[in-house]
């Protein structure tokens, strides 16, 4: 809180061997006070760094000093005390009274900051999601017939029933499918051409028959590796046989295929193993089904939200809350959510949100707190704290808290009501701009731009009792008593606990 003092001393009121220290003093509560920094006058004899007057002329001066605000504040007197000296006498003065209160406009920010919500997490759910199926067939060696056991292994037996499902007309769409067929690396490079070519066409006969069967007719990709040294290096790398690091040493020195097969049979025992563990992997076709699933309709899922939480994914649940009316129905359906999803971070920051919309700040705390133990913690959390911190007053608690958010997406909420504490207020309203809510008109208050102001309040969908206080501060700043009277008895309406502020505050002292 800033205040500056303009003086003036008369001419041939300055002894010329005077020293008079001056000291706003803020006295406010039970006895307290404040103390400003002290300025030092001096008359024209006298050698010292204060400011020197004249004494036939006298002189004027500007004092500046702040003192850190405290609510108590807000009912205040500010004194000027003096200690004065004359030659080598101590003269006794009065302290001086100049001025009633302090104009804590600028503080509602801590009365402004959830207009217009807190920080959530958006749903990231798309009406159409990508999602792919691999199944794969395993031959034997130096074999391309598909034997009849494969067919009843899980992935192909899933893979055949994802087509039975699409054909049905669900919400799965099939884009196309895939086939990649590989040949071990061993043996000749010419039989390993042929052999993988043919493993190819018997995959593709395969998955023709399961599209003719389910009417289906999507794009069909077909490929073949004849020596799959890729997938040879990465089954290695993932396994715990006893020769691992030998082997891979061998594929990352040779490049040349034969050289490369002959030092791996000269290992004897690592080949032996890599033949019964490994490459048996690599005989093989990969069936890769590519295709899109349809969400629910919004009535769908707002329905099964409200009855059946547990059938839907957190993503779900996240976007069908929204779909609800805010308020308690909201704040139930992100709490049987949190039921179904205890440790999702999103889903606790969004319960806080909307308990903090409907006025339940410890609620939402303790939800926040919640969120920012779990491993999946989003920087809304930290946003969202650092405002309840701003609430309470903490700037410099709220700062950390709000660094640690800066990834948030609404984090303009948060660091706009930030720089309106720190006293930026042209940066707050920049920050709060799209919002258009109180706290951007606040800043805008602050930085004596009241069209703009004006504007935001007439136009936000938020609107509440300090929407009708704010439009009463700036009609009484341009001197409309009239109208900014009818604003503050609006606001008392919907807010009756603004009246006993409003008799205090000196923006209606005219």
């Amino acid at each position: 809180m800033e205040a500056t003092i303009y003086g003036k001393i008369p001419a041939k009121y300055m002894p010329k061997n005077a020293i008079v220290n001056v000291t706003p003093q803020l006295r406010y509560g039970a006895g307290k006070t404040a103390t400003g920094e002290t300025a030092s006058f001096q008359g024209e004899d006298v050698l010292g760094n204060g400011h020197r007057i004249n004494y036939r002329r006298g002189g004027i001066y500007t004092m500046t000093f702040s003192f850190p605000y405290s609510p108590e504040m807000f009912q205040s007197e500010l004194y000027m005390t003096f200690d004065a000296q004359v030659g080598r006498r101590e003269e006794r003065l009065p302290a001086v009274k100049v001025a009633d209160g302090v104009i804590a406009t600028s503080e509602l920010y801590r009365r402004t900051l959830f207009n217009g919500g807190a920080c959530k997490v958006q749903d990231l759910l798309k009406s159409t999601a990508e999602q792919k199926y691999e199944a794969q067939i395993k031959y034997l060696i130096n074999e391309s017939q598909i034997r009849q056991n494969e067919m009843k292994n899980n992935s192909v037996k899933e893979f055949a029933a994802l087509l039975k499902r699409i054909n049905r007309g669900s919400e799965l769409k099939i884009k196309n499918i895939e086939i990649k067929a590989y040949a071990s690396p061993e043996g000749g490079l010419i039989f390993n051409d042929d052999l993988a070519n043919r493993r190819q066409f018997s995959a593709e006969d395969y998955v023709n028959a399961q599209l003719m069967e389910n009417a289906l007719s999507p794009d069909v990709i077909s490929s073949y590796t004849a020596e799959d040294w890729d997938g040879l290096k990465q089954l290695v790398e993932a396994s715990n046989i006893r020769e691992k690091d030998a082997i891979l040493n061998i594929l990352s020195t040779y490049e040349d295929p034969f050289e490369r097969e002959k030092q791996l049979r000269n290992m004897s025992k690592g080949f032996r193993e890599l033949s019964d563990v490994i490459l048996p992997e690599l005989r093989r076709a990969r069936l890769i089904v590519n295709f899109e699933t349809t969400r629910r309709t919004d009535e769908q899922l707002l329905s099964l939200a409200k009855k059946a939480p547990a059938l839907l994914s957190a993503d779900e649940l996240v976007y069908a809350a929204d779909l609800a009316e805010k308020g308690i129905e909201r704040e139930r359906i992100y709490k049987r959510a949190v039921k179904v999803y205890p440790t999702d971070a999103r889903l606790l920051n969004n319960l806080g949100v909307t308990q903090i919309e409907n006025g339940k700040f410890y609620a939402a705390e303790k939800n926040f707190r919640k969120a920012k133990k779990m491993k999946n913690v989003v920087p809304e959390v930290y946003a969202n704290l650092g405002m309840l911190a701003l609430r309470e007053g903490n700037i410099e608690k709220a700062e950390e808290l709000i660094e640690k958010g800066a990834e948030a997406k609404q984090i303009n909420k948060a660091l706009g009501n930030l720089n309106i504490a720190k006293g930026n207020y042209a940066e707050a309203a920049k920050m709060l701009e799209e919002y258009g809510n109180n706290s951007y008109a606040l800043a805008a208050i602050m930085d004596k731009k009241y069209e703009d102001a004006t504007m935001a309040l007439m136009d936000t969908e938020d609107h509440d009792a300090m929407t009708d206080y704010l439009r009463a501060v700036i009609n009484a700043r341009q001197k409309n008593f009239d109208v900014a009277e009818s604003f503050l008895r609006a606001a008392f309406k919907e807010d009756p606990s603004l009246r006993s502020y409003a008799e205090k505050d000196l923006e209606f002292k005219h």
